[in-house]
């Protein structure tokens, strides 16, 4: 694999790749062979959150017990794997059909929050994507996206997706994400944590690429159990850093 292609990627770096999927697996299942988990369906789905706030709250209780205040000032024996949260699709688990799928969006979007408020500091970091990102998903997005420092805006179609992306930052952004002219594809609005934007443009990665990828660093996806046990064990053991699953 070329040394730029590894710095650009995920799947080299020691990591744990998480999945969230509603389109039934469609888009993410093609890589799972680098991903630690991947949910498929809304149950899987509170049953993954529930295991990642789980883990988050176990890495929250090492940092205060070591006397730190985010996993990267721990000692490399006891720093836990970090996680990587990929949610394709991010209005799928937001709508809702009937009153049951409405308790499990509620639940789901607090999940959601609890993570992008603490997680970072316990490693645990979300990447947000979706076509569509309106408000009349409902206030559980709009209070999600107030946690999410860094935003990407590709050229939308309609004004309420620009708006919900990039509205709370700067008016100019969004005049420079509804811009982008079809004939640029790639380009887009960028934001930091700094609340300033920037126009960059995306490299282009193909779907054979990216599967070519998944299976070529599959030997670095830990298992969930690697992952749930890092930091945590070796704080009572005082044994060296895990493996990564072969």
């Amino acid at each position: 694999m070329p040394t730029n292609f590894r710095r650009r990627t995920l799947a080299p770096q020691p990591v744990a790749l998480v999945g969230f999927d509603l389109k039934g697996g469609v888009e993410l299942s093609a890589y799972a062979s680098r991903l630690t988990s991947l949910a498929t369906s809304r149950d899987e789905c509170l049953d993954l959150l529930a295991d990642l706030i789980t883990v988050m709250g176990a890495r929250m209780l090492t940092c205060r017990r070591m006397g730190v205040r985010d996993i990267w000032q721990l000692p490399d024996a006891s720093r836990p794997i970090p996680v990587v949260v990929l949610v394709d699709e991010i209005a799928e688990l937001f709508l809702t059909a009937d009153k049951a799928e409405k308790d499990q969006v509620t639940r789901t979007a607090t999940a959601l929050l609890r993570i992008a408020q603490l997680g970072r500091a316990f490693g645990i970091h979300l990447v947000l994507s979706g076509q569509r990102i309106g408000s009349d998903l409902g206030p559980g997005v709009t209070a999600l996206r107030a946690q999410i420092g860094g935003r990407v805006c590709h050229r939308v179609n309609d004004p309420e997706t620009a708006v919900m992306t990039l509205g709370d930052l700067d008016p100019d952004a969004l005049v420079a994400a509804r811009s982008i002219p079809p004939e640029l594809p790639g380009v887009a609005v960028i934001t930091g944590n700094d609340g300033r934007w920037y126009r960059a443009r995306s490299g282009y990665v193909s779907t054979t690429a990216a599967e070519q990828a998944a299976d070529a660093f599959a030997h670095m996806a830990p298992s969930w159990g690697q992952v749930a046990a890092s930091g945590l064990a070796h704080e009572l053991s005082g044994g060296g850093s895990p493996q990564l699953a072969a």
